[in-house]
């Protein structure tokens, strides 16, 4: 009766054996990956992808401030007089803001996954900070992969308060193997109900180059988010929600989640 029953729970926990090599599957393919990569060394030439993309961000300022130059006082009054009426009317968004993101996902007994993000933006510009942790329970331990994404520019391209479209482009990094790839986003901030109800599908496309092994894709992403507004006042908003996320590491490994999380809005 007592092998009977050893047995019996030993059929129960092959499948989470087996399943529970996620994330072995991704650090080993990273692993392969580290001398070949095209990703950067965070302390190296990641230093000159900053520069450059900073530089970039400069030049476009600089042509926006200098554009204002040309436009008389009287006519600069007068359209920030109309901006300031349409945001009192909910015609457009706020000039700043701040979002706090805190997310859950996962697989009951196989995986979990911990998305803690921040986005701070003025006006049509953001910058977005995203700390990724898959976590694996194994029979020796937990198993943990860890990635810090951060979005440098987004810029929404269709920025009313029903509708936001944005673009973006920045750093995914791999803390195993302390290398830094491009990453580009698309997403979108879909409201319903005067702001109560909001659906906010994205894309994340993590990629490197190489010029003797050929590309490089660590991460390729699409997650959503279905939330209720639990409070909302003029200038602080709570929403609560469900989400679930797919994700493709080094073209081969897939991970599925879903979960629940908070936003919190400041504007």
């Amino acid at each position: 009766m007592k092998l009977k029953i050893f047995v019996l729970l030993l059929l129960l926990a092959t499948p989470s054996i087996i399943s529970a090599q996620k994330i072995g599957q991704i650090k080993d393919k990273a692993q392969q990956n580290t001398s070949e990569s095209g990703g950067s060394r965070f302390n190296n030439s990641s230093g000159d992808f900053a520069s450059n993309l900073f530089a970039n961000i400069f030049v476009e300022l600089i042509d926006i401030v200098v554009g204002s130059i040309w436009i008389s006082p009287e006519e600069r009054a007068y359209l920030q007089e109309r901006r300031i009426e349409k945001r009192e009317q909910g015609l457009l968004n706020p000039k700043f803001g701040l979002d706090i993101d805190l997310n859950y996902g996962g697989i009951p007994n196989d995986y979990h996954s911990l998305r803690p993000r921040a986005r701070a933006h003025i006006g049509i510009f953001s910058t977005d900070i995203r700390y990724s942790s898959l976590i694996e329970k194994r029979l020796d331990g937990l198993d943990i992969y860890n990635t810090l994404d951060w979005q440098v520019l987004q810029i929404a391209w269709v920025n009313v308060p029903q509708f936001t479209f944005r673009t973006g482009f920045g750093i995914m990094y791999e803390y195993d193997t302390n290398l830094s790839y491009p990453e580009f986003t698309g997403s979108f901030d879909i409201y319903f109900n005067q702001q109560k109800i909001r659906f906010a599908p994205e894309f994340r496309y993590a990629r490197g180059f190489t010029s003797e092994f050929g590309n490089v894709v660590p991460r390729s992403e699409i997650n959503a988010e279905l939330s209720y507004a639990l409070l909302m006042k003029p200038h602080f908003k709570i929403y609560g929600g469900i989400n679930a996320l797919y994700a493709r590491y080094y073209q081969s490994v897939n991970i599925w989640t879903v979960g629940a999380g908070l936003k919190l809005r400041v504007h």
